[in-house]
């Protein structure tokens, strides 16, 4: 039997599973936590910024997350992994310019975002 599992993460896996017929399998599937950083972006006098790209750039890999701010500078970078990630905004650094996501994370964090 085969088995082929579509995950939230957006991560497409095929397993190989043998099982005996009238008999118990257990199926370990091991899953990754995601987090999502959520925030506002302002410009130095406060106001928020619209319609920016807001990037998290994974310092291992090299993947990104990308964002747009809402017209109140809200972003939401999802479907993140632990890790360092580099911050930037339409390409360009960002205060503040980094950010690690650790084990003990909460899932959902908050990072307000200021342009110099």
């Amino acid at each position: 039997m085969k088995l082929s599992i579509l995950l939230k993460m957006l991560i497409y896996s095929t397993f190989a599973v043998q099982v005996v017929e009238g008999s118990y399998t257990p199926i370990l599937i091991p899953l990754q936590p995601a987090y999502t950083l959520a925030g506002t972006l302002t410009d130095s006098k406060g106001n928020p910024i619209a319609g920016a790209k807001v990037e998290a750039i994974d310092n291992s890999s090299k993947s990104s997350v990308i964002s747009i701010t809402n017209n109140a500078g809200v972003f939401y970078l999802e479907q993140l992994r632990q890790g360092t990630y580099q911050l930037k905004v339409n390409t360009k650094s960002v205060e503040p310019n980094t950010i690690t996501i650790k084990a003990d994370a909460n899932t959902l964090q908050e990072l307000n975002l200021k342009l110099p």
